[in-house]
C-alpha cells in the first residue's frame, strides 16, 4: 500500500513491477495542487495491466483495446483537469 505516490513517480511503479507486484487498486487525488495516487500493489494479479496519465480519448482507446482482448475493467480514477485536461488511470484484468 502506498498512499501518497506522485503521478510523475514512474520509478516507483517500475520498482513494484520488477518485484512482481502490480496495481490492484488505485485512487487519484490532488494534494497541495499536485496529482497523487493511493495505490495497493499485489503479486497475485496475473494477467493484469494498468495505465495512467491518459487523456479521455486515450482512456477510451485503452478501454476498447483491453476489453477487446477479454480483460475486464477493475478500477478507473481520474484527476480533475479543470474540464480541459482530465487524466485517467485504469486497471484491467
Amino acid at each position: 500500500m502506498r498512499s501518497r505516490v506522485q503521478e510523475a513517480d514512474q520509478d516507483m511503479f517500475e520498482a513494484q513491477a520488477a518485484a512482481g507486484r502490480l496495481p490492484r487498486y488505485v485512487g487519484a487525488y490532488m494534494h497541495e495542487g499536485e496529482p497523487h495516487f493511493s495505490v495497493v500493489f499485489a503479486s497475485s494479479m496475473a494477467g493484469g495491466v494498468g495505465f495512467h496519465g491518459m487523456s479521455s480519448q486515450a482512456y477510451q482507446d485503452r478501454f476498447e483495446q483491453q476489453t477487446g482482448q477479454g480483460r475486464r475493467t477493475r478500477v478507473v480514477s481520474a484527476f480533475d483537469g479543470a474540464s480541459t485536461n482530465h487524466r485517467f488511470v485504469g486497471i484491467w484484468k
